[in-house]
């Protein structure tokens, strides 16, 4: 598999059919990992067809997704190896000997993973698929993912209006007037200052940092994604 071209739609990846048998324990491992952290999956693909699409709401409530490439991994036994140490080989389709595309969604919704499990022992192996830049964790905005971020230090994030309080000031009427309103009031207020924090706190670390909206951007998702290539281009 090689590095993606820029994909147009959500739905253009490339899918395989593959055993349910065989692949089915790879995705039960990834769902019971989901519930077990909170999350209420809200779709999911079928075990025979791959990769794994997973859509999901996260514990506050925000709407994530995860196309998954997944591979069943495995801890034989190899000389000079770490008796510990887990591999797992690529492999879908029919040996026609071409290089595939991982799908990569260019309105960052979706994370794309590619690794494999072990749902035996409950072990994941993760790949770097095409990223030249690695996320540090100790830096603003974790533990949430960056959506777009790039090794020159610009990039675009993407936030649920919700969540994040769009029209702030009309929201907080209706969330004040709603069931449970100063709880709503106040973790929305935290969100709101959160984003304002790591947003400077990232532009002293060098970065340009823009964010979109989710509505505009399932809008205009095309005009977004324009927008999104011009603001980290060199």
């Amino acid at each position: 598999m090689r590095c993606p071209r820029r994909s147009r739609r959500l739905s253009d990846f490339r899918r395989f059919r593959v055993s349910a048998r065989d692949r089915g324990p790879l995705l039960t491992y990834l769902q019971d990992a989901l519930e077990r952290c909170g999350c209420t999956l809200l779709r999911v693909s079928p075990p025979n067809e791959a990769p794994f699409r997973l859509t999901f709401e996260a514990p506050d409530g925000e709407r994530m997704g995860i196309l998954a490439y997944a591979f069943l991994a495995n801890a034989r036994a190899t000389r000079n190896r770490p008796c510990d140490e887990h591999r797992f080989q690529l492999k879908y389709g029919s040996k026609d000997g071409q290089l595939h595309e991982l799908w990569q969604d260019p309105f960052q919704l979706y994370t794309t993973l590619l690794f494999g499990i072990n749902p035996e022992r409950g072990v994941f192996v993760g790949a770097d698929r095409w990223r030249r830049f690695t996320w540090n964790g100790s830096w603003p905005g974790c533990p949430a993912l960056p959506n777009g971020f790039d090794s020159r230090r610009r990039g675009v994030r993407i936030s649920g209006c919700r969540w994040h309080g769009r029209d702030w000031e009309q929201r907080k009427e209706r969330l004040g007037a709603g069931n449970n309103g100063p709880y709503w009031l106040a973790k929305i207020a935290y969100n709101r200052d959160r984003d304002r924090r790591d947003d400077a706190l990232l532009a002293n670390l060098g970065w340009r940092v823009v964010r979109f909206w989710e509505t505009d951007v399932l809008k205009d998702p095309e005009g977004a994604a324009n927008r999104g290539a011009v603001i980290v281009a060199p």
